[in-house]
């Protein structure tokens, strides 16, 4: 769990789309007013998943995510991304709902 007044971003890092997606995970207070781009859709019971690297593990995502993250790759500079496909536990309730609510 993140504290009460901090977010889970990502730093997606460069590259072409045949890479492999990269990501830096880190977490920050929104009393540093952090800079970032939100990314969200719509929730669904998809079973297939793609990898991505997540802090140098392998990580789980579900197509959809992983699609708009090859999308929106920059080549040559990095993005700092809230993702909640990939930050918010959507089994713990109470997770998602203070999550969304900070977003």
């Amino acid at each position: 769990p993140v504290k009460d007044n901090r977010i889970r971003l990502i730093r997606l890092r460069p590259g072409e789309w045949s890479d492999d997606l990269k990501c830096d995970l880190f977490s920050v207070s929104l009393d540093e007013q952090p800079q970032y781009q939100a990314l969200s859709y719509v929730w669904d019971s998809q079973k297939i998943t793609r990898l991505i690297w997540l802090n140098g593990q392998r990580q789980r995502v579900t197509i959809n995510p992983e699609s708009a993250l090859r999308h929106i790759r920059e080549h040559y500079n990095s993005l700092v991304l809230w993702v909640d496909a990939v930050f918010i536990n959507q089994e713990d309730f109470n997770e998602r709902t203070h999550q969304v609510g900070l977003m």
